[in-house]
């Protein structure tokens, strides 16, 4: 009987754990969309700024990159989270861009898409690749960004 009762209220204790941690697990996921909701994902600068579109991977990452671009003043950068995004973007903005910077989670394959279109569909705007043409550091970047929009 002391067997049975000890095995019943382990088994209680066990289920009442185990909904603890999915309430956790709950609240982790809502702490983290909360987070990316509260990200930056694109700034606005004047009809006269320069439209950057980022192709990117991770909503955290290009929080940084839209944050660290923003910093070049009178800039407008659209980051996407993958290249059906971006590639919607360009077309909203009717190919008013000047320049795409395709960001490190890219496939080789992506970023051959990207750059046959972008030379095709839009004459005199450059592409951009930190972590292939140069490093993929912020100081890198901010630096090819300003030198390639002459800023």
């Amino acid at each position: 009987m002391r067997t049975l009762f000890t095995i019943l209220l382990f088994g209680v204790l066990l289920t009442c754990y185990g909904q603890q941690s999915t309430k956790g697990e709950q609240e982790n996921n809502l702490i983290n969309k909360k987070m990316e909701n509260e990200l930056l994902s694109e700034v606005i600068g004047t009809d006269k700024s320069p439209v950057v579109i980022l192709f990117g991977g991770n909503p955290y990452r290009r929080d940084e990159i839209v944050k660290l671009l923003s910093g070049l003043g009178d800039i407008t950068v659209y980051g996407t989270l993958g290249e059906e995004e971006g590639m919607a973007k360009i077309q909203a903005l009717n190919r008013k861009v000047d320049l795409v910077l395709i960001g490190g989670a890219y496939s080789e394959a992506q970023r051959t898409r990207i750059k046959q279109w972008v030379q095709a569909n839009l004459a005199g705007v450059e592409v951009t690749q930190p972590g292939y043409e140069y490093p993929y550091a912020n100081e890198s970047i901010y630096a090819d960004v300003k030198k390639k929009l002459n800023l």
